[in-house]
């Protein structure tokens, strides 16, 4: 856990920063879109093997498909390939280290802890992923100073990070072929149900239980937001640090303070607002964040409204909306509740990603058409607007059919069966 948080820092940030100096901010939505279809290919495999083969033999695959990758990367670029292709394959395959590896490390890992040892390792794992994340930032950002200083061509850095990621993986697979596999694991139940039953299974549930059809509704809306929000910050911050190396370190002190702040809303207020407010109230949160940092990037287009709006936006995303999405899908009955959190945090998330970056194109191609540089007058940032509200009306629906959505039967068995296994002290 520790050495993938630390390898997907390291390439992400490096990747954003090498394709932002040399293909260009407006060309970043093209990638995201690949990165869209990838999430929704990655989530419909997922939802298909991880139930049938050994997790272990999984993550073997896994963790050696990502060091071949990076080795291949590093091929491309020793025989002079266009800088754009090995940066957005860089920037795709950082996306895979963080959805791909810890998918499939984390139901490992429940394979490997009882539920008594879950309960105790399972935040230490986690507390492992954290530091490795704060690592990896920081030695982006302590390495870029350094080369900036000796005047070392950003070109050493990109081959600097394929050559320890790709010593990262193997070291990883070195360890789970040699002492993991030691170690007993819980046999896997093997199911073998076809694609299409997964999909439509997830589908039916969220389209028949109103609670859920809008909190699908409001995760794409939000997603949407957030990419058209994120293309904004991009261009604010690159053009207020245009130079690559002192990008990387204003990426690595900005990634630092988001992770605290994201960490202490987390921990210290999450728990706090659901339990005072309770989850029909909170989802309204994200989205009225949302519209006020889509307001003040539209009012305010300089670094500072783009780094204001950015963390309105990203605090109470990942450190209250997230946590709180959790809790809920945490109702669905254990045998659909893979199905359903695929759709929500899968499919949704892809599915925005992908929106997000079609409506900046539009308008994109808009503005050619007309002779006016949309992008340039924030004139695009009315889609992040519009998503947003459009998140406000669905979660006032959540809050309102919240209540007879619990009562729904698909639901209420779920919840008799927890009303005594949740007294239990395992």
């Amino acid at each position: 856990m520790f050495g993938n948080a630390f390898a997907q820092k390291l390439s992400e940030i490096i990747a954003v920063s090498s394709f932002l100096s040399d293909v260009g901010v407006n060309q970043i939505i093209w990638v995201w879109m690949i990165d869209g279809f990838l999430m929704l290919l990655v989530t419909g495999l997922q939802s298909l093997i991880i139930d049938h083969h050994s997790r272990r033999k999984i993550m073997e695959y896994i963790v050696l498909a990502l060091t071949f990758s990076f080795i291949l990367l590093q091929a491309i670029r020793s025989v002079d390939g266009p800088n754009w292709l090995s940066q957005s394959l860089l920037f795709l395959l950082s996306q895979q280290q963080w959805l791909t590896f810890t998918l499939v490390f984390w139901v490992f890992a429940n394979d490997m802890l009882g539920i008594a040892q879950s309960k105790k390792f399972m935040p230490k794992i986690s507390s492992f992923g954290f530091a490795g994340y704060a690592l990896g930032i920081i030695a982006v950002g302590i390495t870029s100073l350094s080369m900036q200083r000796l005047s070392i061509p950003h070109d050493v850095m990109l081959n600097l990070c394929l050559a320890v990621n790709a010593g990262i993986y193997s070291c990883i697979f070195l360890v789970l072929r040699f002492k993991l596999s030691q170690f007993k694991v819980r046999p896997t139940l093997l199911v073998s149900e076809p694609f299409q039953k997964n999909l439509i299974e997830g589908w039916n549930f969220i389209r028949e239980i109103d609670l859920f059809r809008y909190l699908a509704t409001a995760v794409l809306a939000i997603v949407i937001c957030e990419t058209i929000l994120d293309f904004c910050f991009f261009q604010t911050s690159f053009s207020a640090f245009p130079d690559f190396y002192q990008y990387q370190v204003f990426q690595s002190i900005y990634l630092i303070i988001r992770a605290i702040l994201e960490g202490v809303i987390s921990q210290f207020i999450a728990q706090i607002v659901i339990t005072d407010y309770g989850l029909k109230s909170v989802f309204m949160i994200q989205p009225v964040f949302s519209f006020l940092a889509s307001g003040i990037m539209y009012f305010i287009p300089t670094f500072l409204g783009g780094l204001v709006g950015i963390f309105l936006q990203k605090s109470i995303q990942y450190g209250i909306d997230e946590p709180a999405r959790k809790a809920l899908e945490g109702i669905v009955p254990q045998e659909k509740r893979g199905r359903v959190s695929n759709f929500i945090d899968g499919y949704m998330i892809g599915l925005g990603g992908i929106l997000g970056s079609l409506i900046i194109a539009l308008f994109m191609v808009l503005g050619w058409a007309v002779g006016f540089d949309i992008i340039k007058s924030n004139l695009y940032l009315s889609g992040a607007l519009i998503s947003s509200l459009i998140a406000i009306f669905a979660t006032r629906k959540m809050s309102k059919t919240y209540n007879t959505s619990l009562l729904d039967w698909r639901l209420h068995r779920r919840n008799r069966g927890n009303s005594v296994l949740d007294n239990l002290d395992l």
